[in-house]
């Protein structure tokens, strides 16, 4: 079975930050709107076999998988994001 991609993504609907220039998306389990954010859109332009999916789902769905689960890294792109994110929060 080929590996399933999926790109967990924070709902519009959560009260945390947003990185500037993230665009609504849905998610592809329940359709709610999920922020993706520029260094995202990379990822799925380059993998557009991979699902997007709202933090609820996506855990969900980790939580029934059986044996390891393969957690990518973050990209250079998004770790400055986090950082980003993270600095605004602090002000």
């Amino acid at each position: 079975m080929p590996e399933q991609k999926i790109l967990i993504c924070q709902p519009v609907s959560s009260p945390s930050y947003v990185v500037p220039g993230s665009l609504p998306d849905k998610c592809s389990q329940c359709g709610k709107s999920v922020w993706i954010a520029s260094s995202s859109m990379l990822l799925l332009h380059d993998n557009p076999e991979m699902q997007i999916r709202c933090m609820p789902c996506a855990f969900a769905h980790m939580a029934t998988q059986e044996g390891a689960i393969e957690l990518e890294g973050l990209t250079p792109a998004q770790g400055e994001e986090v950082e980003e994110g993270l600095r605004a929060t602090k002000n």
